[in-house]
C-alpha cells in the first residue's frame, strides 16, 4: 500500500529543532524519524509505524550521506553562513519579509492560498495573523534547518501551531532575498513531513475509506518538485455483503482498495493498483493459481472500465 491510514494521519506537526515560543496549554508532538517506507505500509491496518530513531542515530553522517527520513537539525548542529543567519533571524523577529509562492503551497486545510498573494512579500507576523484566523495556535513556533538537495547550504524550517493545527514553512536565502519555497499543513485530517534532505511526504484523509498521498522534494535551488500523487478509495470495507465493481462480482465479506497513481495533480497517464482485505481490514494474499482469485477479478473489473491496472510487483517498480 502506498497511502497512509486515517489513524496514522494524526501525527501532527513539529520539529526536532528549537522551540521559539511555547505555551503550557499546548505542545508540539511529532516524530519526524518515522520512515516513509514503514508509514506507507501501515495504510490498510491503520497501525502507527514504529519509531526507527535508533536506526537514524546510527546512520553514517560523516560524509553528508543522510538517510531520506533523517530529521531537520537545530542551528547548533549546522554551519550556517552569516548572511543566511542574519536573514533567517530577521524573519523570525519580524524584521524581514519572505516571498510567498502559491505553487509551493500544497496545504489542503488551512487555505493560505486564499489569503496570501502569489509573489507577495510577507512578514512572519502577517503570516501568523492569517494562520490565527484559520484556528492555528500561533504562539508555538519551532525552528529547525534542512539542507535541501544536500548542497551544503541551509534552509529555515518553521512549524507554527500545535499538534492538531500546524503549518510548515521552508524559507530559503535566495541571493540575499528570502523565498518561501514550501508550505504544508498538518491537521487531524492530514500530516506533512519534511526531511533533512528536502523530501516531502504529505498524507491526508477524506473519510474512513478515502485517502491521499503526495510525494515531492525541495531541490537545492529552493523549488518544490512534485514526484507522485496517489489517491485511494475503499469499497465494501468492513462489510459482510457481496463486493461488486463495474458490475463484476469479486467476492463476499471482503473489501477492495483502489489506488490511483500519477506524476502530477492533473492525473496525466494514471495507473491503478488494488489491495484486497478481509472484514477486519487485514491483508489478503493473492492466489495466482486461482482463476477466480479476487485480485484477478478486481483487475478485470477495472480494465473493463478502461483503467491501466498493474500488479503489486509492477507497482513497486513504477513507484521506486
Amino acid at each position: 500500500m502506498v497511502i497512509l491510514a486515517a489513524a496514522a494521519l494524526m501525527i501532527g506537526c513539529g520539529s526536532d529543532g528549537d522551540v521559539i515560543t511555547e505555551s503550557n496549554d499546548q505542545s508540539v508532538e511529532t516524530d519526524e524519524n518515522v520512515s516513509t517506507e514503514e508509514t506507507e505500509e501501515s495504510f490498510s491496518t491503520g497501525e502507527m509505524p514504529e519509531d526507527d530513531s535508533s536506526d537514524t542515530e546510527n546512520s553514517d553522517q560523516s560524509n553528508e550521506e543522510y538517510d531520506e527520513s533523517d530529521s531537520p537539525k537545530s542551528k547548533d548542529e549546522i554551519n550556517l553562513d552569516s548572511q543566511s543567519e542574519e536573514l533567517y533571524d530577521g524573519f523570525i523577529e519580524g524584521k524581514d519579509k519572505a516571498e510567498y509562492s502559491a505553487e509551493a503551497d500544497i496545504g489542503r486545510f488551512l487555505y493560505l492560498k486564499d489569503d496570501l498573494e502569489d509573489g507577495g512579500d510577507y512578514s512572519l507576523d502577517e503570516i501568523k495573523e492569517k494562520l490565527g484566523d484559520a484556528g492555528v495556535y500561533t504562539d508555538c513556533i519551532s525552528e529547525s534547518y534542512i539542507d535541501a538537495g544536500l548542497d551544503g547550504t541551509y534552509e529555515l524550517k518553521l512549524d507554527i501551531g500545535g499538534a492538531d493545527n500546524c503549518a510548515t514553512f521552508v524559507i530559503k536565502n535566495n541571493a540575499g532575498n528570502l523565498k518561501i519555497c514550501f508550505v504544508g499543513d498538518s491537521t487531524r485530517f492530514g500530516s506533512t513531513n519534511v526531511t533533512y534532505s528536502g523530501e516531502v511526504n504529505y498524507f491526508y484523509s477524506v473519510d474512513n475509506d478515502s485517502h491521499g498521498y503526495e510525494k515531492g522534494y525541495i531541490d537545492a535551488e529552493g523549488s518544490y518538485d512534485l514526484s507522485e500523487v496517489s489517491t485511494e478509495d475503499g469499497y465494501n470495507i468492513g462489510e459482510d455483503g457481496d463486493l461488486y465493481y463495474n458490475d463484476q462480482y469479486i467476492g463476499t465479506g471482503i473489501g477492495l482498495y483502489i489506488d490511483e497513481h500519477s506524476s502530477d495533480r492533473n492525473n496525466t497517464d494514471p495507473f491503478y493498483s488494488i489491495h484486497i482485505v478481509d472484514k477486519d481490514n487485514k491483508d489478503i494474499e493473492e492466489d495466482k493459481a486461482d482463476p477466480n482469485d479476487p485480485y484477478k477479478l478486481a483487475r478485470k473489473a477495472l480494465e473493463k472500465g478502461g483503467k491501466r491496472v498493474v500488479t503489486g510487483d509492477e507497482e513497486k517498480k513504477l513507484l521506486d
